[in-house]
């Protein structure tokens, strides 16, 4: 499992997000930008620092899900609602 977070130059005048890449999959910035609603924090830093564990944490799942075989039967696996429905796959399968 390999994980990275690189923050991106930033000016005095713009914040540019990090790149955050697991395991050759690279999280898309606006994902990442959506992410940080839910992560109020003392700051911007601090913020991104948690919406982009949150979503590292959430592509590892994906991927221990798809490496199991639990994609298969979904319509659309790159919805939002199909990655629901492949972690809650996968959490009923370890807790069986």
């Amino acid at each position: 499992m390999t994980a990275s977070f690189h923050a991106i130059g930033t000016t005095k005048n713009e914040f540019d997000l990090p790149q955050i890449v697991v395991n050759g999959v690279l999280i898309d910035k606006e994902r990442l930008a959506m992410e940080l609603q839910y992560h109020p924090a003392s700051s911007l830093e601090q913020a991104i620092e948690q919406a982009a564990q949150t979503l590292i944490i959430k592509e590892l799942l994906l991927q221990e899900a798809a490496g199991k075989g639990l994609v298969s039967g979904l319509q659309d696996p790159d919805a939002e609602s199909s990655e629901e429905d492949l972690l809650s796959r996968l959490i009923d399968s370890e807790t069986r």
